[in-house]
């Protein structure tokens, strides 16, 4: 989310996002401050990565893109398209069943 949103993610911002965010397990205050105790991300009102948090943003995006791509290139774009399509579809009318 911070590379996402670079340079100079509003911090109050970001930390509502991540608590929103079901993808996030620990606590977002602690997590934001590990990133920067790492030397991963630096500023306070607005965030952003320092060169070694670029460094390893760029090398997890390579190590989840590569296989992804390499997956994905064995399949028509137009079956993906229907796939997403289906899944999202299946997906509002479960929400629509939960609420």
């Amino acid at each position: 989310m911070i590379a996402s949103r670079a340079p100079g993610a509003p911090r109050e911002a970001l930390v509502e996002d991540l608590e929103a965010s079901r993808n996030v397990a620990a606590p977002v205050v602690e997590l934001l401050a590990r990133l920067e105790r790492d030397d991963l991300t630096r500023g306070r009102a607005e965030i952003d990565l320092t060169d070694e948090g670029e460094v390893l943003y760029t090398d997890l995006r390579e190590y989840v893109i590569g296989p992804t791509v390499r997956l994905l290139d064995q399949f028509k774009i137009e079956d993906i398209e229907t796939t997403v399509r289906t899944l999202q579809a299946i997906t509002e009318r479960a929400s629509e069943v939960v609420a």
